[in-house]
């Protein structure tokens, strides 16, 4: 791959915190990485750590109760977040994809799929109805839809989860955008389906050199899309490594315990492992490294210090490298 000197997406020291009823919760506290055009980034973790408000944050769409803390969000070498709010919204619309997990909450159940997918080409790129038409025909053929005409005149409520995540799809790509964030975008399909989802976005990455940022907590998933993977942990980046090192295996003791606890990776007649202990509450994580209360390798420094992030781990007792 071809890495140009500038990242296309960087991340720096990013916080994004939320006002809540009983105090201020840091659920983003200092994430930084960077992706390249047609890299595929994964960022893993358990429910709650703080990778799916990371993505939200990325395309300017956090909650009203959240803003951004510090940090900056660096696209093409200008930081995003000092964007008047119009200039972000067309970036947005026309740069920047996203692919949700739920596709029946963000697909208007009374309009055609067809029609969905070719408002934003009427609205942001001016393009004519039979334009638009023989654009959204395009996309449906290149997302796998079979029989694209007909799909084209279905509602939502008419196909599959597998389809509708396809249709998806092809919306946040319609302006052929240069970075496209998947957030757990096979969750509720089940796995013939869930492999078809990745694969598509796979190749869709690379044929088109577009960036591709997923989130996800199945690392089975990760195996078969991403390039790198950020391992997020209470709003942290816990290691930053390569799918191979992911699996031959990981130097920090939560990314190591998330691949031990997959179940192929458990024998048969063992039962299935999980890692002890909750995820922190983001309005109060503990003092020092804020896993090791759950770590099987914490040192009494642990408790005390925060670790700094030093040859892509934040650990004071890091696991050996594998070779």
């Amino acid at each position: 791959m071809h890495i140009s000197p500038v990242p296309l997406l960087e991340a720096r020291d990013l916080r994004i915190h939320i006002h809540t009823e009983s105090g201020l919760s840091r659920a983003v506290d200092g994430v930084s990485f960077s992706i390249q055009a047609g890299e595929a980034l994964a960022i893993v973790g358990e429910s709650g750590c703080g990778k799916s408000l990371t993505a939200m944050g990325i395309m300017g769409l956090l909650p009203p109760s959240a803003f951004y803390a510090a940090g900056s969000l660096q696209y093409e070498g200008r930081d995003i977040l000092d964007l008047p709010e119009a200039k972000r919204r067309a970036l947005r619309g026309r740069e920047m994809g996203m692919v949700f997990q739920d596709p029946m909450q963000y697909l208007n159940p009374v309009l055609t799929c067809g029609n969905q997918v070719a408002e934003p080409l009427r609205v942001l790129d001016a393009q004519s109805h039979g334009q638009a038409r023989q654009r959204v025909l395009e996309l449906f053929r290149e997302v796998g839809l079979p029989d694209p005409e007909r799909q084209m005149e279905r509602y939502p409520h008419e196909l599959s989860g597998g389809m509708r995540q396809r249709v998806l799809i092809a919306m946040a790509l319609a302006l052929k955008p240069k970075l496209l964030i998947a957030d757990e975008p096979t969750t509720a399909l089940d796995a013939t389906v869930q492999a078809q989802i990745l694969q598509l976005l796979r190749r869709l990455s690379k044929e088109h050199r577009m960036a591709l940022l997923i989130i996800t907590h199945d690392l089975n998933a990760v195996s078969q899309v991403a390039d790198r993977v950020a391992v997020m942990y209470a709003g942290k980046i816990a290691e930053m490594l390569s799918v191979h090192q992911l699996f031959a295996g990981p130097r920090h003791p939560y990314a190591r315990a998330l691949l031990d606890s997959m179940p192929a990776r458990i024998p048969a007649d063992q039962p299935l492992r999980g890692i002890p202990g909750q995820v922190p509450d983001p309005r109060n994580p503990p003092q020092g490294c804020r896993f090791h209360p759950r770590c099987s390798r914490a040192l009494e420094s642990c408790s005390r210090l925060e670790p700094v992030f030093t040859d892509d781990v934040a650990c004071h007792n890091p696991w050996p490298v594998s070779v």
